[in-house]
């Protein structure tokens, strides 16, 4: 005598569960990452990094200290790898103020507590005198962190003039 699984129930509830499985797991993992498209949000993310820059440049660092994540690295375009603490303590024994930076092309990708963005940066000045011409590309993290954004990483990439 055979016995069909389909006729009994037993292979359909075992499927159907099967299927139930996969389709909650796959609503928890895009739950996490969907895409929150709201400017006001971009906006806030480029204040961040508007008033990082201007930090530097007026040379606050317990302000630039706000804007970025207590764990923050910095990879830079020759592979040495910075935290904000070694990157303070270089720019404070310097007395470094006045530092500007020329970005554009600013691309960013904002989802519920991640942002990812991309930039130029054309150069870098200091108190009025380039110290960079070096064109290179900023890759960066940022976390909404008790409903701020704060700056967690960041990459430089040198690019090579195509001229």
């Amino acid at each position: 005598m055979i016995i069909s699984a389909w006729g009994s129930g037993g292979m359909k509830i075992h499927l159907i569960i099967i299927i139930l499985v996969f389709f909650v797991a796959s609503l928890g993992c895009t739950a996490k990452f969907e895409e929150t498209d709201i400017e006001e949000e971009k906006e806030a993310i480029i204040n961040v990094i508007d008033h990082l820059y201007k930090a530097f440049d007026s040379g606050d660092f317990d302000e630039a200290e706000k804007l970025i994540s207590y764990d923050y690295e910095l990879i830079s375009a020759g592979g040495k790898r910075m935290s904000w603490g070694s990157i303070r303590n270089v720019l404070e024994s310097l007395g470094a103020t006045g530092f500007k930076a020329e970005f554009n092309n600013m691309k960013l990708k904002v989802y519920k507590n991640i942002a990812f963005g991309v930039w130029n940066q054309l150069s870098i000045e200091y108190k009025g005198e380039k110290i960079s011409k070096i064109k290179t590309v900023i890759t960066a993290v940022f976390e909404k962190i008790n409903e701020n954004w704060k700056w967690v990483h960041a990459h430089e990439t040198e690019v090579k003039d195509q001229s």
